[in-house]
């Protein structure tokens, strides 16, 4: 994606802006690292390139670590950035502000048409086995453990890579303007992790061999709770069943 930046002025926010800006300076809230608002032109009319976990705009919430919740009806969460984004005060559709990450210690962000909250959350660098697979700013929660460390979560971003010029598609994020890409395209990259006995993070996929392979000092107790429970492994929730069962025994 081309990196051009659109420097401007940064305009007053609105009442409902500024109260969850509360203590916070626009150089904070900034959307890039010299503090200016960004125009993401290459991704204008290519869907290829839409670096958001969504399309369209969504509802849902974020909470800064002063464990206030601020809803929101007008969010992004910008994969290829890693950052929570936010409609600009301009009200321009080409125009964003990003929140610093450091001051956000987790939100929720709905499916657009849909009351599915996704939630997602900061991991400590120090909770994985392999401290250089932590990444990512923010990961995905499949499972909660009642103010613990999630079971199950799963580390999502996109990455811009080449393709063959020509080969673009329509459309792109709400309020996209005509301008024509090619030649690159947005891939997006998931890996999941399973809290293991020691209480890190370590990188597995979702079957029954994996997760039974992962946790081989109790393979008896999970093969007999898989069978008579009817859960299917590969699927987001029957995998944190089983990886909550294991840390409850």
């Amino acid at each position: 994606m081309k990196k051009n930046l659109l420097l401007a002025l940064l305009i007053t926010p609105l009442l409902s802006f500024a109260q969850l800006q509360s203590g916070i300076s626009n150089q904070q809230l900034g959307f890039t690292e010299n503090g200016s608002v960004r125009t993401i032109q290459s991704i204008q009319s290519n869907k290829n390139l839409n670096p958001f976990l969504f399309q369209k705009w969504s509802t849902g919430y974020i909470q800064l670590k002063d464990d206030v919740n601020h809803s929101k009806d007008k969010m992004h969460f910008n994969l290829e950035s890693g950052k929570v984004t936010l409609e600009s005060p301009s009200g321009k559709s080409a125009e964003f502000f990003e929140v610093d990450s450091e001051m956000i210690s987790s939100f929720g962000i709905r499916k657009p048409g849909s009351d599915k909250m996704r939630i997602f959350t900061k991991i400590n660098k120090a909770d994985f086995q392999n401290q250089g697979e932590a990444s990512v700013s923010f990961y995905e929660v499949f499972s909660s453990n009642e103010g613990n460390k999630p079971y199950l979560i799963r580390k999502i971003y996109k990455k811009e890579v080449e393709i063959k010029a020509g080969n673009t598609g329509n459309g792109g994020y709400t309020g996209a303007s005509n301008e024509q890409t090619s030649g690159t395209k947005m891939k997006k990259y998931r890996t999941f992790y399973a809290l293991n006995k020691e209480g890190k993070y370590v990188k597995t996929k979702l079957s029954k061999k994996k997760l039974l392979k992962l946790f081989p000092d109790k393979k008896n107790e999970l093969k007999k709770y898989i069978k008579d429970n009817d859960i299917d492994a590969s699927k987001t929730d029957g995998a944190s069943e089983v990886i909550k069962y294991y840390h409850s025994l």
